[in-house]
């Protein structure tokens, strides 16, 4: 994936392809940017690393150019952000004042569509191609525009080789190989994961009805803000939307698109890189019928809307003419709102008949995928009960092999614990307690001593010697010598 060459804007700031390249580090320097406006096709011989550094950034330019939307209107309403249109108009926008038009810009162009991994594929190869891009074989040569192919017919050199035959042409003959309307793929594949993962995350809860799009509600919901667009190209254009259906639908396989009603898998068979894992079902007159149905909801709810807007028109305008005295007038205007009313009522009456047709096609859609569920599981469980192991008898003899085998276990277990109980003698594990409590009393006496001793020993002795025949002295030291023995 291409890295985006470091600007001081977000992309929202750009009015113009100029702003944009103004904030670029590499147009900063008048040197940097004539190298990147010169013919450099030489360098790739004699300075092949400055040569490489000019493609990436060429690269980064066209990512964002076109990503950003600063490609000049064409023929369409909106700006292009999946096609790259290489014509002189091109060469008008990239121009910068005292430099000129970048006339090194066809050999970017030439590299992208000719090089693997390819980056730009013709617009006209990619719309008529019926396989997927990835799986074409011989890429680089089923992409040469008929002009590239006798253009190369007439020079030396190795067919397969587009650089060695296009150094032998001259600056015009270069630019008319690639002047054409380029797919960016890489570009392509970006939209088509976030159309994909806004799919997701919206249809949680769609019924097979939510599935089915036109192509102005496809753009509506799906292409909506997509690159962050500004305001004033807020969706993609029709040569985009149709790009991207294309692809969508022959690369990815996740929808099936006839020219004017889309429609998509189920979430469920999507996968988390955006493929589908089975072929998205053909179209059918249902789903062309609940298109209809819901699109004359649509307008119902349009003509209903603007009956309204003029019913309030006519009230006021009778309002001012009541004003100004014009009674004739004000009356006119109540009877053509009296005839709106009869119009709205009666619009009114079909949209809820309409309304009613529509829940009971929903409801029978999704009765229809409740059946289709209900076969699935009864299909499955009946495939389950046909395997032999579930057959009656066979389920008998297991079980009861079971039980008979859990029965000689409980037996075996009886036996052993039995025989465990008979050795073990109650009247020896009672004189073991008692040893084991008389040994913890006689230990806690021990422990009772060691303590008296020590605090005896921490009592201070008298320095002068007394009289030991004195009766009192005599009780004292018996007491002391009682209370030592104890």
């Amino acid at each position: 994936m291409l890295s985006s060459t470091s600007t001081s804007s977000s992309p929202t700031d750009f009015e113009s392809l100029q702003d944009y390249l103004s904030t670029l580090n590499e147009f900063q320097s008048i040197d940097r940017t004539e190298s990147l406006y010169s013919d450099f096709s030489t360098s790739s011989q004699s300075n092949p690393a400055g040569y490489s550094i000019n493609l990436t950034t060429w690269s980064n330019i066209i990512y964002q150019f076109l990503r950003l939307g600063l490609q000049s209107i064409q023929s369409s309403q909106s700006t292009d952000r999946l096609v790259l249109h290489v014509n002189d108009r091109l060469l008008d926008d990239f121009k910068r004042p005292g430099i000129g038009r970048p006339f090194g810009l066809y050999i970017p162009i030439s590299s992208l569509s000719n090089h693997e991994p390819i980056t730009l594929f013709r617009l006209s190869d990619f719309m008529s191609l019926n396989r997927p891009i990835q799986t074409t074989s011989s890429l680089p040569y089923s992409i040469l525009s008929t002009v590239l192919k006798s253009l190369l017919h007439t020079v030396t050199g190795s067919y397969f080789d587009p650089d060695q035959r296009l150094q032998q042409l001259d600056l015009n003959q270069r630019w008319e190989t690639v002047k054409s309307d380029w797919v960016h793929l890489q570009l392509v594949s970006e939209a088509a994961d976030l159309v994909i993962e806004r799919y997701k995350t919206t249809s949680a809860t769609f019924s097979q009805l939510d599935r089915l799009f036109t192509l102005d509600q496809f753009k509506l919901e799906f292409t909506s803000n997509l690159f962050n667009q500004s305001k004033k190209n807020s969706t993609f254009s029709l040569t985009d939307t149709t790009i991207l259906l294309k692809y969508l639908h022959r690369d990815r396989r996740v929808l099936v698109f006839d020219g004017q009603i889309i429609k998509f898998l189920s979430p469920e068979y999507l996968t988390s890189n955006g493929y589908a894992t089975i072929t998205p079902p053909s179209l059918t007159e249902t789903d062309t019928g609940i298109i209809s149905v819901r699109e004359t909801l649509n307008r119902l709810n349009q003509q209903i809307s603007s009956i309204e807007k003029r019913i309030q028109q006519q009230t006021d305008q009778a309002k001012q003419y009541l004003t100004n005295s014009r009674k004739e007038l004000a009356s006119s205007c109540l009877r053509i709102r009296k005839s709106l009313n009869e119009l709205l009522t009666r619009r009114l009456a079909t949209l809820d008949t309409l309304q009613s047709v529509y829940m009971k096609i929903e409801q029978a859609s999704s009765d229809v995928e409740i059946m289709t569920a209900y076969e699935k599981s009864s299909s499955t469980l009946k495939s389950l009960l046909s395997n032999p192991k579930l057959k009656l008898e066979n389920v008998e003899r297991t079980v009861e092999d079971l039980q008979s085998l859990v029965l000689n276990e409980n037996e075996i277990n009886e036996v052993i614990n039995g025989e465990m109980n008979n050795e073990i003698n109650e009247d020896e594990i009672q004189i073991e307690l008692e040893n084991l409590v008389n040994l913890e009393t006689k230990g806690n006496e021990v422990e009772e001593m060691k303590t008296l001793e020590e605090r005896m020993k921490s009592l201070s002795v008298p320095e002068v010697m007394e009289d030991q025949s004195s009766p009192i002295k005599q009780t004292e030291s018996r007491s002391e010598k009682v209370l030592i023995e104890s």
